[in-house]
C-alpha cells in the first residue's frame, strides 16, 4: 500500500481521500433518500437504492445522482 501512495504524490493522496469522503457522503444520502421515499410506490430506482446499501459503489453513485 505504501508503494501505491508513494507513486501518487501529495495530490494523488488528497484526491484518493476526497473520493472516499465523497463516496461515504453519497452512500449516506442514498440511505436518506430511501427513508424519504418509503411511503411512495415501489419502483426500480428504489430497488437499486436498497441494493446500493449493500453494494457501496452503487449506493454512493445513486446518492449523488438522483
Amino acid at each position: 500500500m505504501y508503494k501505491f501512495f508513494q507513486g501518487l504524490g501529495a495530490v494523488g493522496v488528497f484526491a484518493f481521500i476526497a473520493l472516499w469522503i465523497a463516496g461515504i457522503i453519497g452512500w449516506v444520502m442514498n440511505i436518506i433518500d430511501i427513508i424519504h421515499s418509503s411511503g411512495g410506490p415501489f419502483t426500480v430506482l428504489l430497488v437499486l437504492r436498497i441494493v446500493g446499501i449493500f453494494a457501496f459503489p452503487l449506493g454512493a453513485i445513486l446518492g449523488w445522482v438522483s
